[in-house]
């Protein structure tokens, strides 16, 4: 009875700025329909009473909130793309080469509109354990599979190559095989002939990385 009376004065409250013109239709529906549900929403796939933050926005609907939560939706969509993935990556792939130059000028655009954000994030980020170890896996990779590296001709030209599958494998590797922290380190082949693989990385001072350069003549 309670409730009742306090969404009967919600809609009275709602219809007397409907009348002076500062609420809209839409807004009355919402209001009245979130004050029902107390400020919750059940999704119907999780059958879940959640908060309305929890959901997307969704003009279309009555309650302006879209029908599953964002759990949900991320839920669906990681299960279609595994489903679909070579459909997906194709759509994505003619989709790219369809709008190209306009992807390429709003890249360009969000580039130069947040250079200082980008800048002060990508350093520290690179102070960090993963941020560090990531731009040594791009280094690596960057010296032995591009040509226009000026260091591939002693790295990739020479046939050196990443044999880790991944960042996440060179990651793993590097914490909880090497347990160690090369921040401030640079990485090294203990075999100079050999690639960049497991059982066969180091991490060693500048200096030391220097001089055993001078001693292999690279």
């Amino acid at each position: 009875m309670f409730a009742k009376i306090i969404v009967a004065l919600i809609i009275a409250a709602a219809c007397s700025r409907v009348a002076t013109g500062r609420l809209n239709i839409t807004e009355l529906l919402r209001s009245s329909i979130m004050s029902d549900t107390n400020q919750t929403k059940r999704c119907p796939k999780c059958k879940q009473n959640k908060s309305p933050s929890e959901f997307q926005k969704d003009r279309t609907r009555k309650d302006g909130l879209q029908c599953y939560c964002g759990q949900c939706q991320n839920r669906n969509r990681k299960q279609y793309y595994q489903q679909n993935k070579t459909k997906v990556l194709q759509y994505q792939k003619k989709s790219y080469k369809k709008h190209r130059t306009e992807i390429l000028q709003q890249c360009l655009r969000y580039r130069q509109q947040h250079r200082t954000e980008n800048l002060r994030y990508a350093r520290q980020h690179r102070k960090t354990l993963q941020g560090y170890l990531y731009c040594l896996f791009s280094n690596m990779r960057r010296r032995c599979n591009n040509p226009k590296d000026k260091k591939y001709k002693f790295y990739g030209g020479r046939g050196i190559k990443v044999k880790f599958a991944s960042f996440d494998d060179f990651f793993d590797y590097v914490v909880n095989v090497l347990k160690a922290d090369p921040r401030g380190l640079t990485i090294d082949r203990i075999d100079n002939d050999g690639h960049y693989e497991k059982g066969n990385i180091r991490f060693i001072t500048h200096r030391e990385n220097c001089q055993n350069r001078q001693r292999k003549g690279v």
